[in-house]
């Protein structure tokens, strides 16, 4: 079972495991002036146990959005403690996350890696 999302790419393999950025704009709304996206979440994640298993789901690594909680946030997954980042400053939209993960796959790949002993 996987989640759903508007597009998703691979970013590179990372010991032996696919990573993949998943983008979904749930909310998305045209103004006169440019797309506003009032709902986003942005994601590292690979397949488990292999995006061919018929039971294949999405592990996440690390997720930044906006729903719930107030504001843009960093769900950190990648660390033994979790827990949510909110020191992201409140205009930090989609484009902004699908940069910074994108940008920064390798080293929240890594720190997931290291934190859980492996991939699950």
């Amino acid at each position: 079972m996987s989640e759903s999302y508007d597009y998703a790419y691979p970013l590179g393999t990372h010991k032996g495991r696919m990573i993949r950025l998943a983008v979904d704009l749930s909310d998305a709304v045209d103004t006169a002036t440019a797309p506003v996206t009032t709902d986003f979440a942005v994601w590292l994640f690979y397949w488990m146990p292999s995006e061919d298993a018929p039971d294949a789901s999405h592990e996440h690594i690390v997720r930044i959005d906006d729903r719930k909680h107030g504001g843009p946030h960093i769900d950190r997954f990648y660390s033994e403690e979790g827990g949510k980042d909110t020191s992201l400053p409140s205009d930090f939209d989609a484009e902004d996350a699908e940069e910074r993960l994108r940008e920064d796959w390798r080293h929240f790949a890594d720190t997931y890696y290291q934190a859980h002993g492996g991939w699950r």
